[in-house]
């Protein structure tokens, strides 16, 4: 009987244009390990043919709190930033206005729009948070750590395992691949032994290690287990998915029955994937970065498992959690963002143009336009977080979800925990608030500084910043509608003016932070409020 799982999460489901149904996947370049800078335009008005070109002889100069518009003629750009901070959790959650604004601004220069798109077969689908889990089903987990040591499996044996997105079935699937790391399961032949020797290789030599090191290790393997890649065809051509919901032993969180109602696999360590983009051996690389992409969150859910803290449960935001798997992809298959598009969905998102929340991973992916851009922001800001703070951040957020005694927990708590102490000192002091805007804490106001960083230094390119900001032109970026833009926290709008004027309408609301920008995108003004 089949089941339709309503509380299966998963996080990150890449989708191919294939026939799904039960039976038989980039090229290489390089990245770098912030600062401000500037980009020189050709003679072309298409943004698409412009050259970004980093400069080196430029320095970041602190942004103060102060002064205002008047009396200037040299404002080529606004950015508009709701310094508060956009929280998952919440039902609802505040945006200001910017208000009137459509009479200083030209909406006619050239972006993503009018852009050549990049043809991707990858379509993410939006997906629910850990979050989302347990404001379902309550915190009640047992921190005890139910289970051990999981079974041995060779070659040749079967076993039943739930399997399915959207309709959760219980399927016979045979070992056809028992290695140092993994354990590689296919239904009825859906991959070949010679198959699954090669991604089981992958898994055991590259993969594991890369994410362990990166991140931590994950539930059940530090108990003499393994990871379970369950391959089998799935409908629209899923790349594959990790559920959140599978991480736990039995009794931990769901019984036995609640596990067979909802189709749910516990007691082991399982990545879905799709078999047939197997058998398409320009996607190789896809369904290794994917297979990487999902190891990680499932390492990410492991981190509960691990914690100290006595009231909270670990986990990680959305936008964080898929930061972080958008990162090993790229560091393990470079150029695999590009193919999947997710280059191309930030710089056409009409969400994020107009105000989507850095901190807000919320898709549409129902729409005409299918905006994904969110997946392109995030991997963008795990570049700029690398490069500010090191490649060994990302464990360092881990290890603080897993660690902290904190009562009050939380993804700003982590990263400023996480960022080494000088660069948290240099963003604190290089963005000075006004006294008006206030935060729960001094964590949540200098994240909200580090997104505010991300994006001027992503306007700005310095020749020290990620290669990754090479793909995007700032002017791209910009706000095309005469309408106000609400703003979430955590979200900017860039606007171009009109004859390098600006003032902020009587009809904004109180809140907002302004920045002018020059021709290049670099800040010459302090940070102005209302």
């Amino acid at each position: 009987m089949k089941r339709t799982l309503t509380l299966f999460l998963c996080l990150m489901l890449l989708v191919l244009p294939l026939a799904g149904c039960f039976g038989s996947g980039g090229d290489q370049t390089s990245q770098n390990d912030g600062g401000a800078g500037g980009w020189a335009k050709t003679d072309s008005p298409n943004p698409a043919e412009q050259t970004r070109v980093p400069q080196s002889d430029q320095t970041a100069a602190p942004i103060p709190q102060g002064g205002d518009f008047s009396g200037r003629s040299d404002i080529a750009y606004v950015l508009i930033f709701n310094p508060d901070i956009y929280d998952e959790s919440m039902d609802w959650n505040k945006k200001l206005t910017t208000g009137s604004i459509g009479s200083q601004i030209d909406i006619s220069m050239n972006r993503a729009d009018e852009l050549d798109p990049v043809e991707s077969p990858f379509k993410p689908i939006s997906q629910m948070s850990s979050a989302e889990l347990f404001a379902q089903f309550g915190d009640e987990i047992d921190l005890d750590r139910a289970g051990g040591v999981q079974p041995i499996y060779s070659v040749g044996d079967r076993h039943d395992f739930y399997a399915g997105y959207e309709y959760r079935d219980l399927y016979t699937f045979n070992c056809v691949y028992a290695g140092e790391h993994c354990y590689i399961w296919s239904v009825n032949g859906s991959i070949s032994s010679s198959q699954a020797n090669k991604v089981g290789n992958e898994f055991d030599s590259r993969i594991y290690d890369a994410d362990v090191t990166a991140f931590g290790t994950p539930r059940y393997a530090d108990e003499g287990g393994k990871i379970h890649l369950l391959y089998y065809p799935m409908s629209g051509g899923t790349l594959g998915f990790f559920s959140p919901s599978e991480i736990f032993a039995t009794g931990e969180y769901f019984t036995a029955e609640e596990a067979a109602q909802y189709g749910i696999n516990l007691d082991y360590a399982i990545i879905n994937l799709n078999s047939e983009i197997l058998g398409i051996p320009e996607y190789e690389n896809l369904i290794y970065a994917t297979t990487a992409h999902e190891f990680q969150h499932l390492i990410n859910s492991s981190d509960m498992f691990y914690t100290l803290n006595p009231v909270r449960i670990g986990y990680t935001d959305t936008w964080l959690n898929e930061a972080m798997s958008g990162y090993i992809e790229e560091k393990l298959y470079p150029g695999v963002k590009e193919a999947e598009g997710h280059y191309d969905s930030f710089i056409r998102s009409q969400r994020i143009r107009h105000g989507q929340s850095l901190f807000n991973f919320g898709t549409d992916t129902n729409s005409f336009n299918f905006d994904i851009g969110v997946y392109g922001s995030v991997f963008l800001f795990s570049q700029y977080l690398e490069n500010i703070a090191g490649s060994d951040v990302f464990h360092r957020i881990h290890d603080y979800w897993r660690t902290s005694y904190s009562y009050s927990l939380c993804d700003a708590e982590a990263l400023y925990n996480a960022v080494p102490s000088s660069v948290v000192s240099r963003i604190d002091a290089e963005y000075v608030y006004p006294s008006n805007v206030s935060f729960d804490s001094p964590e949540k106001e200098w994240m909200s500084k580090l997104a505010l960083d991300f994006y001027m230094s992503l306007l700005s390119f310095d020749a020290n910043d990620p290669a990754a900001y090479a793909k995007v032109q700032a002017q791209t970026l910009l706000y095309d509608e005469i309408n106000p833009a609400d703003i979430e926290g955590g979200g900017r709008v860039i606007a171009a003016t009109k004859d390098g004027t600006f003032e902020i309408p009587n009809d904004a609301d109180y809140g907002l932070l302004y920045i002018g920008l020059d021709a290049n995108f670099r800040p010459i003004t302090g940070i102005i409020y209302k």
